[in-house]
């Protein structure tokens, strides 16, 4: 059975799925996160492997004709990282039990770009709000442009690690008596494990460079919102306002003032958060009224499979 393979991989998780030329799932498979930007190119490749072997698991032995691995970051790499990168991750998917066709196509390409081919349209706009953050579309000329993606340490505006830093941020101002009390702060010793919130340096310190551990504190202040907290409620909405604008920044360069626009919204942080989701629609209401925003009906790396697809259409 001729298959291809489809990756996404994120700051949090790794996505894999098996798709048949038909366009049926026939594998999944989850592992840790892959954004070689935040964890290097050998935990990056140790997650897409297990993934993988995850998503063949019950297939026994398969033949793949096409793979397509969409990371995080990919678009900050000059060509000669690209090249390296690729090179490594053609290595890491030939597992056991996995055979790739001797004119097996393999692409990596960008995280937004599979998302955009999970739309199953040729023009529109994608908004992921995941661990990071981008926006990225495409208009019926193939124009395309990005807004945003520069990483949690210079951007990622929006995204669960930029919410959650925030968010802490707010709580510590709170601790000081710098701003009114909020939820915030039990909320994050809780979720920290800590005796006090003042404990909380010590606790990034150790975290390092896990992206993901700081992250996760996201889905507690969408919570603390809906409870009503003030502060978290002003996070949120930033959150949301802060991926809308690029919405409208992509729509008034690359679509006209009177076509409708669809706007797909993936990633953890709008699947996670009816609040968050909500605050989007209407930031984006009120800046491209245009635009017609959906939550997405598939991962990206269902659009990873598709572009996997059509690379076999290549000839």
């Amino acid at each position: 059975m001729g298959l291809v393979i489809g990756i996404d991989g994120g700051a949090t998780k790794t996505i894999c799925l098996l798709m048949d030329e038909s366009g049926r799932v026939v594998g999944r498979g989850e592992s840790g996160p892959s954004n070689f930007v935040a964890v290097g190119n050998e935990a990056a490749c140790r997650s897409i492997r297990t993934a993988v072997a995850e998503a063949s698991s019950l297939l026994g032995s398969v033949e793949v004709d096409a793979v397509c691995i969409g990371l995080a970051g990919s678009s900050r790499l000059g060509h000669i990282e690209r090249g390296k990168l690729h090179r490594e991750l053609v290595s890491t998917v030939r597992l056991k039990g996995i055979q790739l066709r001797e004119r097996c196509r393999i692409k990596v390409c960008t995280d937004y770009e599979i998302a955009f081919a999970g739309m199953c349209r040729k023009e529109g706009i994608v908004a992921i709000a995941g661990t990071g953050s981008v926006v990225y579309g495409v208009n019926r000329h193939g124009r395309t442009l990005r807004v945003g993606g520069w990483g949690h340490l210079l951007g990622d505006e929006g995204g669960a690690y930029g919410i959650a830093q925030c968010a802490i941020r707010s709580a510590l101002r709170a601790v000081d008596g710098r701003s009114g009390k909020t939820s915030l702060i039990e909320y994050a010793v809780r979720h920290f494990g800590l005796e006090r919130l003042e404990d909380i340096v010590g606790e990034v310190r150790r975290c390092g460079s896990s992206i993901s551990r700081l992250a996760s504190f996201a889905p507690l202040v969408d919570r603390a919102a809906v409870e009503g907290d003030w502060v978290a409620i002003s996070i949120i909405i930033d959150a949301a306002r802060e991926i809308a604008s690029g919405v409208a920044v992509i729509i008034g360069e690359l679509f006209s003032g009177e076509e409708r626009v669809d706007v797909a919204a993936y990633g953890g942080v709008f699947h996670g958060s009816a609040f968050m989701f909500s605050s989007f629609k209407d930031e984006v209401a009120g800046k491209a009224p245009v635009a017609e925003v959906i939550l997405s009906d598939h991962e990206p790396a269902y659009g990873a499979c598709l572009h996997a697809l059509d690379l076999l259409n290549l000839g």
